[in-house]
């Protein structure tokens, strides 16, 4: 299914809503974006690649029993450990 840029931002800020503020995924969760399938999936479905997603850093990589979803609200979610965001 694919979302308007403006329904994935919404959906984005439900998602960091429910996630990225609690337990256990609060010491987990560095960074929140937009992107598109095509970046994360090269092998997604043709018809995939153009579709928006959310993009989520991590400091690390979650513990064993501990999982985000691969998908919210129909949106794709892609994860990468990322490590500590600081600035120059």
């Amino acid at each position: 299914m694919s979302f308007s840029l403006e329904d994935v931002k919404q959906i984005k800020k439900e998602f960091q809503k429910e996630y990225w503020s609690t337990e256990p995924f609060e010491e987990y969760i560095t960074a929140c974006g937009i992107s598109q399938v095509s970046v994360y999936d090269g092998n997604a479905p043709a018809n995939e690649l153009d579709d928006w997603c959310i993009s989520v850093g991590l400091l690390d990589s979650l513990p064993q029993g501990i999982s985000l979803p691969t998908e919210y609200k129909g949106v794709r979610i892609f994860t990468k450990v990322i490590g500590e965001i600081r600035p120059l």
